[in-house]
C-alpha cells in the first residue's frame, strides 16, 4: 500500500487561516479494512545561531527547547475499506490554523 499527499500548491508558505487544498491518493494492492484515515500536522521551530551571534546567546541557546507551533489532527476518511487495484482519493479543502 502506498500514501501520496498531493497540495495544490507545494512551494506555498502557508500562514495561519490560509486555505489548503490538495488530496491524498492511496493506492491498494490487496484489499484492506481501516477505522478511518487521519492526517496530522505537527510544526516545531528550533533556535539557530548566526557566526556573528557566537557567544552572546552560548548559554541561552543550551536552555530552549524546540517550540511547537501548530499540532492538527484531522480525520480525512472515515472508517471503510481500501480494495485491491483501486486508488481512493480524500480531498483536503480548509483552513488548518
Amino acid at each position: 500500500m502506498s500514501v501520496d499527499i498531493r497540495l495544490k500548491r507545494p512551494s506555498k508558505v502557508y500562514n495561519p487561516g490560509d486555505t489548503v487544498k490538495g488530496s491524498l491518493v492511496v493506492d491498494s494492492k490487496s484489499d484492506i479494512s481501516h477505522s478511518g484515515l487521519f492526517l496530522s500536522l505537527d510544526g516545531l521551530v528550533n533556535m539557530q545561531l548566526s557566526s556573528k551571534s557566537v557567544g552572546i546567546f552560548e548559554a541561552f541557546y543550551n536552555s530552549v527547547k524546540p517550540i511547537q507551533m501548530v499540532s492538527i489532527s484531522l480525520e480525512v476518511q472515515k472508517a471503510g475499506k481500501f480494495t485491491s487495484g483501486n486508488k481512493t482519493t480524500s480531498y483536503l479543502d480548509g483552513p488548518y490554523s
